[in-house]
C-alpha cells in the first residue's frame, strides 16, 4: 500500500462520525495490520481504544467496571496477538466482538477457578503480567529491548505503576495512543517470555 493510500484511510478513520462510518475503513485497516504493518497496528489499537469497540461484549459479562477495565486491556492484548491470523472473512466488528466475549468468558472461567484467592491472584492477563513484572528479571530485560515509546510506556504503567492518565500525561500523548503502547509492548514483551521461558505467562 502506498503512502498516500494509507494517509487517506487514517483520514478517513479520523473523520468518522459514527461507527458506521468508521466500518469500511476500519475493515480495510485491519487487513493492512494483518500484514504486519506496525503502524497500522498501533492505529488499529487507537481506533478500538477511542470507540471502545470491545467495551460492550466485556460489560454484558461482567459487572465490576475494574474487571471490565482489566479485560478491556486484555483484549488489546489479544488483537495484538491474533490480528495476523485476521484474514477478512468476516466483518472486523464481528471479530473484534467474538475475541472481546472470549476474553471476558475466560477470565470468569478463571476466577471461578481461584475462588478463594486474593484479587492480587486473579488470573486476568494484566494482573499476571504486572505480577510478573515485579518479580523477572527476565521481564525487565525483554522491557528494556522494546522500542523506546513502547519501553517507556510499558515501564511507567507496569514497574512505576502509574495510572494511564498519569502515564499519558508524563509521555504527553492522548489516552487512547498510551494505551496502545502498552497493549503492544506488553505483547512484545509475553512474546519474549514465551520464547525464552515457555508458559510464563500462561497458566
Amino acid at each position: 500500500m502506498g503512502l498516500d493510500t494509507y494517509r487517506s484511510l487514517q483520514q478517513r478513520i479520523a473523520s468518522a462520525g459514527s461507527i458506521n462510518e468508521l466500518k469500511d475503513p476500519l475493515q480495510e485497516l485491519a487487513l493492512i495490520a494483518a500484514t504486519g504493518h506496525e503502524e497500522a497496528g498501533d492505529l488499529l489499537l487507537v481506533t478500538i481504544d477511542r470507540w471502545r469497540l470491545v467495551r460492550a461484549p466485556i460489560a454484558r459479562q461482567l459487572f465490576d467496571p475494574s474487571d471490565q477495565d482489566d479485560v478491556e486491556q486484555d483484549a488489546l492484548l489479544a488483537v495484538t496477538r491474533s490480528i495476523t491470523s485476521f484474514k477478512g472473512d468476516a466483518n472486523v466488528m464481528t471479530w473484534l466482538h467474538r475475541l472481546a466475549t472470549n476474553c471476558a468468558l475466560g477470565f470468569v472461567r478463571r476466577r471461578r477457578e481461584l475462588t478463594g484467592l486474593p484479587t492480587e491472584h486473579l488470573a486476568s492477563e494484566t494482573v499476571r503480567f504486572t505480577s510478573v513484572v515485579a518479580n523477572q528479571a527476565i521481564m525487565r530485560d525483554a522491557i528494556e529491548r522494546l522500542p523506546e515509546h513502547y519501553r517507556l510506556a510499558v515501564t511507567l504503567r507496569d514497574i512505576e505503576q502509574l495510572s494511564y492518565a498519569e502515564v499519558a500525561e508524563r509521555l504527553g500523548l492522548n489516552i487512547n495512543t498510551t494505551r496502545a503502547h502498552i497493549a503492544r509492548g506488553r505483547a512484545r514483551v509475553a512474546q519474549t517470555l514465551n520464547d525464552q521461558k515457555p508458559g510464563v505467562l500462561e497458566r
